[in-house]
């Protein structure tokens, strides 16, 4: 009760704490395989550290949006 600061500062969390994890088609920085959508995907993670979060990505490789068997193993396993 005492250790957790988030009732004083009204839940708001400290910019050292803040990360988030995408997990993205495993060719979405491929220069060959451009689309709207990893342009938007690179975009946001490439400016998110510019306001304080940490960014992992994570990479899933499959033929994505129609990812085979092993692929969607891949995914659950991410």
């Amino acid at each position: 009760p005492d250790d957790d600061p988030a009732p004083r500062n009204g839940g708001i969390v400290p910019m050292s704490l803040r990360s988030v994890h995408f997990v993205v088609p495993g060719g979405v920085d491929d220069p060959a395989a451009p689309s709207g959508g990893n342009a938007y995907d690179r975009r946001v993670r490439l400016d998110l550290p510019g306001f304080g979060w940490r960014v992992r990505s994570l990479p899933v490789p499959g033929d994505w949006p129609r990812p085979d068997a092993a692929a969607r193993t891949e995914l659950a396993r991410v």
